[in-house]
């Protein structure tokens, strides 16, 4: 390396350690702006949670909220990643704290966000949004209201059985060019508590390992079901180690959040 070729390396490096340590306070600012773990104990006391960002800022967020005996979890996969994606998490994060303070049945509060969304980027000209999952609790009826956007979830339920919600084929604020948009789709069901229900983005069963073999959706809820009697601390270990050992040396495909609260 000569004198001019060291020099511009320098330049690349330090050009490098700047947008790095930029990226880094974006960080900062995103978990000042994001519901805390602390936040979320208090909704539900016993959780476990695998949140990855891909690039260190992350577009998948959580949000969580208890009004007298009904309690909300929301969970979202905002467009892109890193920097952008911190972004949209933000705004959506805001979006659905304020959809949550008008209205509460989850496929009312997803339209109310997908309102504001394309209100409040000029959908017509920047065609970003999200994917999203919305579950009500209410603990005085005992019923688990369900809608999601593009986004699935599952209820393991204290007697064994198995339930898995499915929300409806379409996004937030991405589709406002149509004319007419399908209503989002919401499901009731049972729940008692000590039950266990994980909401989550693609980002885990996405995952590549260094054969380009995705861990893929039965895989994943196969590991679900084998772990869901486990204390959620220890479910949020077996999940965590999973996932490092399928990536491997690999890159990380995407953003990663997985959520299980005991009801």
């Amino acid at each position: 390396m000569n004198a001019e070729e060291h020099e511009r390396f320098e330049e690349l490096k330090a050009e490098k350690s700047h947008i790095l340590a930029s990226i880094r306070y974006a960080k900062r600012i995103q978990d000042a702006l994001l519901i805390t773990r602390d936040t979320l104990r208090g909704v539900f006391p016993d959780f476990c949670i695998v949140y990855e960002p891909k690039d260190i800022v992350s577009g998948d967020f959580y949000f969580a909220k208890k009004t007298d005996n009904i309690k909300h979890l929301v969970v979202g996969d905002c467009t892109g990643h890193g920097v952008p994606g911190g972004f949209m998490s933000i705004l959506c994060n805001d979006y659905t704290s304020r959809a949550l303070h008008h209205k509460q049945e989850p496929k009312e509060v997803l339209e109310l966000i997908d309102h504001y969304l394309e209100d409040g980027l000029n959908q017509h000209e920047i065609n970003d949004g999200m994917d999203a999952s919305i579950a009500m609790m209410d603990y005085d009826t005992n019923k688990l209201s369900f809608a999601a956007a593009n986004h699935f979830a599952v209820l393991f339920a204290a007697n064994g059985s198995i339930e898995i919600l499915h929300g409806s084929r379409r996004s937030i604020g991405k589709e406002c060019w149509r004319q007419e948009k399908m209503p989002f789709d919401q499901v009731v069901c049972s729940f008692s508590p000590g039950d266990v229900f994980f909401m989550f983005t693609d980002g885990f069963r996405d995952q590549f390992n260094v054969e380009e073999k995705k861990i893929g959706k039965k895989a994943f809820l196969d590991l679900l079901s084998e772990i869901h009697l486990l204390p959620m601390f220890h479910q949020q270990q077996v999940l965590n180690t999973f996932f490092q050992n399928h990536k491997g040396a690999g890159l990380q495909t995407d953003d990663v959040l997985v959520l299980g609260v005991k009801l």
